[in-house]
């Protein structure tokens, strides 16, 4: 979500970047003549965020071919930084991450080996992680993010500040709490005998069952800026035709 509040001196320089980069003119040089080779690299500006602090711009940018990028470019940079076809970039709240998905080459698609994948961007350091990931959503205090992995119900949590990984399997949902280190999750077993609700305290390492049964549990939501929790709860009942 593009954070429209953000009024530093770094934010206004970078959205004058970007108004650069769509519409600065072309030199005055003779053009060379177009082939038809040359069409494929014709560009258009795609989607953009700017970092809660002001300091660092991605956007995405589409070309004919396909051969689309993300570039990434810092407030002191000269040059974007570029990932090869780099969609959906998100910052977190505290400016310090950058996470994006990488989807698979043209010539790959149909591929059953080519799978796309989440890449996260320290943007102190400049050092990139990659992970098989299908999508991602960060805490919003920005100490954690969750990866929804490739197997059925398999949810990676990442702690940012240690690198570490804790792993959980049957999720059906997820909700970051509030206050960001508190996972809500809905669980989906295939029998139905552990469904339920659990809740990852991400900070302290523990999950706790909030309530389980052989219902399905839908509709997770946080009260806004509370620690309060709210599901569906879904049963058959002879008398009725549904749920």
């Amino acid at each position: 979500m593009v954070n429209d509040r953000v009024k530093s001196p770094a934010a206004s320089r970078l959205a004058v970047l970007l108004m650069v980069l769509l519409f600065s003119p072309l030199g005055a040089q003779e053009r060379p003549t177009l082939e038809a080779a040359d069409y494929g690299q014709w560009e258009s500006l795609g989607t953009f965020r700017i970092s809660p602090t002001g300091e660092w711009l991605a956007y995405e940018v589409r070309r004919v071919d396909e051969e689309n990028q993300l570039r990434i470019r810092g407030e002191d940079d000269d040059s974007a930084r570029i990932v090869a076809y780099g969609v959906g970039a998100v910052f977190s709240d505290d400016g310090r991450w950058l996470a994006y998905r990488i989807g698979v080459a043209p010539d790959r698609q149909d591929d059953e080996d080519a799978k796309a994948e989440v890449g996260l961007l320290d943007l102190s350091s400049g050092s990139e992680t990659t992970f098989e990931a299908t999508a991602f959503r960060f805490s919003d205090d920005g100490r954690f993010v969750a990866l929804t992995g490739y197997g059925e119900g398999d949810v990676l949590i990442r702690d940012l500040d240690q690198g570490t990984m804790l792993a959980l399997g049957n999720v059906g949902s997820f909700q970051w709490s509030p206050s960001g280190h508190l996972l809500a999750v809905v669980l989906e077993t295939e029998s139905g005998a552990g469904n339920g609700v659990q809740l990852l305290d991400a900070s302290a390492g523990t999950l706790r069952p909030l309530v389980s049964s052989n219902a399905a549990y839908k509709s997770l939501t946080w009260r806004d800026d509370d620690d309060d929790l709210a599901v569906l709860r879904a049963r058959d009942d002879d008398g009725f035709e549904e749920e």
